[in-house]
């Protein structure tokens, strides 16, 4: 899983790139390139609203990123969660981008050899990669799953490591049982791993 949770990080990071350079192109063009009644098509609201949404989902890939390359510098053996995510999310998103950006550029978009018309076509391989339907249905809903249960059993066993009853209770025979098999499957699961 080390090798798979890298090439999802490696996506990540790809789709962080390109998303930046859709934006610096966008930009550049929507500000000077292209007019419209005699000013830049920047400064129309709708055009405006694209550009922020741009922006807005650059700094949230960032963020998700970086978090990722976080873990991967602690030490976290296996990210997979994050991972699966953050390459499900990013490449996904990252076609939406481009696609937006294309349609800034208009007909130029479609018409000219441009870096946004050759990222338009480039980004699609990602979500074909390891494609984003197995993930989404299987991987994370798993990855969730087992996260969720790591923390179940961890909060369980501190709950019960801490459940005490009344001396001569009822319940004071039960409750040394299952403290008794919870020690037994500690011990199994470190002689397993």
């Amino acid at each position: 899983t080390s090798i798979v949770n890298h090439m999802r990080a490696t996506v990540a990071a790809g789709s962080l790139g390109v998303t930046r350079r859709l934006l610096e192109d966008t930009l550049h063009y929507t500000a000077i390139a292209r007019q419209q009644a005699g000013q830049p098509v920047a400064a129309l609201s709708p055009v405006k609203e694209t550009l922020a949404k741009l922006e807005a989902y650059h700094y949230v890939l960032e963020a998700l990123v970086y978090n990722l390359s976080g873990l991967f510098d602690g030490g976290v053996q296996a990210p997979s969660l994050v991972a699966a995510i953050a390459k499900a999310w990013s490449s996904e998103l990252v076609n939406e981008l481009a696609a937006d950006a294309g349609q800034l550029f208009g007909g130029a978009g479609i018409m000219m050899e441009t870096d946004v018309t050759r990222l338009r076509g480039d980004v699609r391989a990602l979500t074909v990669l390891e494609p984003n339907e197995i993930i989404f249905s299987r991987v994370i809903p798993h990855e969730a799953l087992s996260d969720l249960e790591r923390d179940v059993w961890r909060r369980g066993h501190t709950m019960l490591s801490e459940w005490t009853v009344p001396e001569g209770s009822p319940l004071a025979d039960d409750v040394a049982a299952v403290k008794q098999a919870a020690r037994s499957l500690d011990e199994a699961g470190r002689i397993l791993s």
